[in-house]
């Protein structure tokens, strides 16, 4: 039941702009570009659940309650799982949780989770366009981000609604629908990952001739990458002395401190493919596979 109610929830919001598109279209969001955008509105591309989106999930109910204790605010279920804006039916809110002030106040609570610890004043911009986003979609003033980090470190921020960012926003995503989304004509890629997507091969035979801004970004990369080199090549000459100084001690300390250990991780088990090859050959090739390779990036002296 719940991955059928999951599965529409992901059509509807194909349907228009979500909180989580709007800080991709107007380029903050470090994850998601708006041809990502693209993909899942025309083509209904969707990102493959992974371990993060569902510790996200199972964990919202207990950032929730956090925020709620940590500050006192009454938390309410939102009365619809995705609300449209009266007056632009492709303008969509998806809400983690209203919250109610005690003079009556209605805001917007989004809990996120994160691999990263974040601070107050350095949280994601895409955690911020989502949550202005939202207020302006409900038409409230006010709301918050809550978080929980490594550790179960948990934080938040409040805000308050800002409506020369928001005017910015809406008109961007205007733009963007009418421009690509009617139309069904992709933006031009912005990312690696978006090139890759796009042309995922190469056309044999094909060079182009690039300006001079270009060709000035290949240099300073190469220029970058061998000073990058050198510096690799030193600390592994560094590391080389430190591990001889070991010889079959765990650590090595300085005034009672460990400086660093070097000892093995427990042993583990591999699959010996060149034996079975030997002793089963009749089996290989039918559990080969062709796996095709993504592009390299290689540069010429």
């Amino acid at each position: 039941m719940v991955l059928t109610e999951n599965k529409q929830w992901l059509q509807t919001r194909r349907g228009g702009i979500g909180g989580s598109d709007i800080g991709a279209i107007i380029g903050l969001d470090k994850y998601k570009s708006p041809l990502d955008v693209y993909f899942q509105k025309v083509e209904g591309v969707q990102p493959e659940d992974n371990a993060a989106m569902r510790r996200g999930r199972a964990l919202e109910e207990y950032v929730a309650q956090e925020f709620a204790l940590a500050t006192g605010f009454e938390l309410q279920q939102p009365e619809q799982r995705i609300v449209e804006h009266p007056n632009c039916d492709f303008f969509l809110a998806s809400v983690d949780r209203i919250l109610v002030s005690s003079t009556g106040e209605r805001g917007v609570l989004e809990c996120k989770t994160s691999a990263r610890q974040f601070d107050r004043e350095n949280i994601p911009q895409s955690w911020v366009c989502q949550l202005q986003w939202y207020l302006y979609v409900l038409d409230l003033k006010y709301g918050a981000i809550a978080w929980v980090g490594p550790n179960f470190n948990h934080d938040f921020v409040e805000l308050e609604r800002d409506d020369e960012f928001i005017e910015y926003m809406v008109q961007e995503a205007i733009k963007f629908w009418d421009t690509y989304i009617i139309p069904r004509v992709p933006p031009e890629p912005r990312t690696a990952n978006d090139v890759r997507k796009v042309y995922p091969r190469h056309t044999d035979g094909k060079a182009m001739e690039v300006t001079p801004e270009a060709a000035a970004v290949v240099v300073t990369y190469k220029s970058l990458a061998a000073e990058q080199k050198a510096k690799e090549e030193q600390a592994e000459g560094l590391k080389e002395r430190i591990i001889t100084i070991f010889g079959d001690a765990e650590a090595i300390t300085y005034q009672g401190l460990v400086l660093a250990t070097f000892k093995a991780p427990k042993d583990t088990v591999k699959f010996n493919m060149d034996a079975f090859k030997a002793d089963h050959p009749e089996y290989v090739e039918q559990y080969q596979i062709t796996v095709p390779n993504s592009r390299r990036l290689l540069f010429k002296k």
